[in-house]
Parts: C-alpha cells; sequence; structure tokens
C-alpha cells in the first residue's frame, strides 16, 4: 500500500492506494464529530488489502485540517458538506461516501448531489424531519456546558461521564478512557444542528445506499437508523457495537460486510 498527502482548501487529506486495485471507485472516509481521519485507520488497512483505493480527510479544523474561515464553535455542516464537495471535485468526481455519524449526515447530502455510484451511512445522524432527540439525550444536553456551547456557538468536547455511556459503552474503562483522550474539540454550532435534526437533504437520493446500524448504540438509537434506511429505502445492516463502532471494534466483520456490499452493488 502507498499512501500520499495532499492539502485541498485547507484540509488536510490521505490517499491509500493498494498494490492491486479491485475495484473502480475509491472510497472516501468521513469522520464525526470530536474526530479525524485517524479513526479509519483500521478500516482502510482492510479495504486496500481488498484491493480498493481510499482516501481519508479531517474536517475544517480537525486534527491537521486548519481553520479558513472564522471560528471553530461557529462552523456549520453545511461548511463540512461545500468544503468536501470542493474536495471531491480535485480528487475524483466518482467516489464513495462513507461516513460516520455527522459524517453519515455529510455523506448523505453528498451522495443526493454528487456522481457516487453507491453511499454508506454508519451510525449516522438523520436528516431533517427524523429526530434523534431521547429523555436521556435531552437530559445530558441541558447542562448548562453544553446549554452555552450550542446556543453560543462555542467549541466544546464531551465530558469524560458523557462520553463513557453515549460513545463508549461496549469498551471496557482503559479502552474509552484511551479513545476519550484522541476527542478533539468541535463546533457547537453543528452538535445544535444534530441534535435538533435541522439539515436537509432535500434532492432525491440519485445512489443505492447502506445504512449501518450498530445495535448498543446510546448516542444514536438503531429507531433513528431504520428511520434512515426508510427514508431512502436503503439496504439495512445491523452489527454489534456502540456509537464508535469504527474505532473500538476488533477485526474486520463490518468492513467486509461494507465491501461486500459495495461489491455487489449495481
Amino acid at each position: 500500500m502507498r499512501i500520499e498527502k495532499t492539502r485541498i482548501s485547507g484540509l488536510s487529506v490521505k490517499y491509500f492506494i493498494p498494490e492491486h486495485v479491485s475495484y473502480p471507485y475509491p472510497l472516501l472516509f468521513i469522520h464525526g464529530m470530536w474526530g479525524g481521519k485517524w479513526q479509519w485507520e483500521n478500516y482502510v488497512q482492510f479495504a486496500c488489502d481488498n484491493g480498493f483505493e481510499c482516501y481519508t480527510v479531517d474536517l475544517r479544523g480537525h486534527h491537521e485540517s486548519t481553520m479558513t474561515i472564522g471560528d471553530l464553535g461557529n462552523v456549520s455542516v453545511q461548511d463540512h458538506i461545500k468544503d468536501l464537495q470542493k474536495v471531491i471535485r480535485k480528487l475524483d468526481p466518482v467516489i464513495i461516501p462513507v461516513g460516520h455519524s455527522m459524517g453519515g449526515l455529510i455523506a448523505q447530502s453528498l451522495a443526493a448531489t454528487i456522481d457516487a455510484p453507491c453511499a454508506v451511512f454508519i451510525a449516522s445522524a438523520p436528516p431533517k424531519g427524523i429526530s434523534v432527540l431521547t429523555w436521556n439525550l435531552l437530559k445530558r444536553m441541558s447542562h448548562p456546558y453544553y446549554l452555552q456551547a450550542m446556543c453560543c456557538n462555542k467549541s466544546f468536547k464531551p465530558c469524560w461521564e458523557d462520553a463513557r455511556e453515549l460513545l463508549y459503552n461496549c469498551l471496557d474503562t482503559v479502552g474509552a478512557m484511551d479513545a476519550y483522550k484522541n476527542l478533539m474539540f468541535d463546533s457547537g454550532r453543528v452538535a445544535r444542528e444534530l441534535a435538533l435534526s435541522l439539515i436537509g437533504v432535500e434532492q432525491k437520493m440519485r445512489c443505492p445506499t447502506l445504512v449501518v446500524s450498530p445495535r448498543e448504540d446510546c448516542l444514536i438509537s438503531p429507531l433513528v437508523q431504520k428511520k434512515i434506511a426508510k427514508r431512502y429505502n436503503s439496504d439495512f445492516l445491523e452489527i454489534q457495537g456502540g456509537h464508535m463502532v469504527v474505532t473500538s471494534e476488533k477485526g474486520g466483520d463490518t468492513i467486509k460486510a461494507i465491501l461486500d456490499w459495495v461489491r455487489n452493488t449495481p
């Protein structure tokens, strides 16, 4: 596998090229809130070993990417969507978006607007019209720390206790603490847009889609994933794991199932 690095409109992008390419279209992995492109390392390794070219990207203000406009707390989901549309135009106009959490919602918007052969949404945030809110989430969001971030467009990261229960409930304490240390600060505006399901996908979905739903997800429930699948008439894959399955899963069962679906999708 060969790795090339580039920067497009301030975004850090990695391109992974397998020794033998066996699939015609590359995958673009899109991370969620508080994350970065490093979260896809296991998936990318498996995909490249199976002949898929892959791109990973740090969204604006994350990890190795810069802030090109304004302040991180005021970045919106639409900012990320527009950034990635620019990236795709520079990289490859025919690409498969694979998004996790917030990245799943971004992937939905991209799949509805670009020439994608197919798209994959993992533990995805929902579009407008599908609520993500539960009593447990509302109770946690009402803490002044989160309210200030969301109402005043401040950057923030989840408190350890909330991350432990909502993100890393399927890891032991040591594993959860190690994962928590890698979380980055993120946009309060994005958190508000996701929590209130303010981002619509107005265009008709233009390609086949797969919704991947972790059974033990305590942040975005499997019921939400089923509603997303119904909205787009998507194929549906239920898997073991919690919300951060892309970093916590041992082995390659999920990415193997995703690649099998991609290969078999007309």
